[in-house]
C-alpha cells in the first residue's frame, strides 16, 4: 500500500515514513499541502492514503 505523508517538519515526516516502511508501507513525503496536492494530482501511482500534520488545528483548540 502506498501512503503520501504531508508534513512540514522533515524529522517528523522521516520518523513516520520509517515506522510505516518497517511494517510494509511504501511512503512518499511532501513538505507542505501544495506539494502534497501537486504530487497527488500528477502522480500515475496514486497513494492509497495520506497522513497530514494536524498540529496547527490542535494548537488552535487549546
Amino acid at each position: 500500500m502506498k501512503i503520501l505523508i504531508v508534513e512540514d517538519d522533515a524529522s517528523i515526516a522521516n520518523l513516520i515514513k520509517m515506522n510505516l516502511a518497517a511494517i510494509g508501507y511504501e511512503c512518499t513525503c511532501a513538505s507542505d499541502g501544495k506539494a502534497g496536492a501537486d504530487y497527488f494530482m500528477h502522480s500515475r501511482n496514486y497513494p492509497c492514503g495520506s497522513l497530514v500534520s494536524l498540529v496547527q488545528s490542535r494548537s488552535i483548540r487549546q
